[in-house]
Parts: C-alpha cells; sequence; structure tokens
C-alpha cells in the first residue's frame, strides 16, 4: 500500500532587469532588481510502500520510512476513493493523508464501525 502526504512548498514567481556596464576589458558593473512574491503550490508527495493495520483504537502504517498511528477519536473525516482511503486528522499541523491500493469503501466503514466501538 502507498502512503501520500499533503505538502506545501513555497516558490517565488516574479522578474528582473537591469543594466550592465563595462567598467574594463572583462570588467562590468550592473544594476539590478527583482520583484517576485511567493507562491504556495500544494502537491500530494509519495511517502512511501508499507502496511496498513487496522485496530479497535488506531490506524497503524508501518514502511521503512515512515510509521504512523493515528488514533480514531482524532479523526476528523475519512474519505473513501475508489483505489484507496483519505483521512483528516485534528491538530493545527495536521497533514491530509491518503493510503493508496486498497478498497477505499471497504476501508472506510471497517474503521467507522470501529469507532463505534
Amino acid at each position: 500500500m502507498e502512503y501520500y502526504e499533503q505538502r506545501t512548498r513555497t516558490e517565488y514567481q516574479g522578474g528582473s532587469h537591469g543594466v550592465s556596464i563595462k567598467v574594463a576589458r572583462g570588467v562590468y558593473y550592473r544594476t539590478s532588481s527583482f520583484k517576485g512574491k511567493p507562491v504556495q503550490i500544494s502537491e500530494m508527495k509519495y511517502i512511501g510502500t508499507g502496511l496498513l493495520a487496522l485496530t479497535t483504537k488506531h490506524v497503524y502504517f508501518g514502511s521503512p520510512d515512515k510509521k504512523l498511528k493515528i488514533p480514531y477519536n482524532k479523526l476528523i473525516s475519512i474519505e473513501p476513493y475508489e483505489d484507496g482511503i483519505g483521512l483528516h486528522k485534528d491538530g493545527v499541523s495536521a497533514k491530509h493523508q491518503v493510503f493508496k491500493n486498497i478498497d477505499g469503501w471497504f476501508t472506510h466503514n471497517v474503521i467507522a464501525n470501529l469507532n463505534q466501538l
């Protein structure tokens, strides 16, 4: 199963202009300016491939690169997809998490029923 995480990166877009003045042979003086603005780009980043386990209290994911333990009481929403499931966790810095290559509706129903126990 593949694990993806929502990431936001910042790029700067803009332009520059300026003038180069020849001072001596092979020596130039350049004056220029740059005007730009930060643009935030949100993307789903592949983190790793591993195993997903569901217990009566937690969702566990383990791979060589990442290990997760998500308590059911911290889940805000569960989104079933055709080939995976998306989890939204409570928290200030919580990221949208997607687990791919599983039956989304079946996993959604299992988590929803286990959360009621």
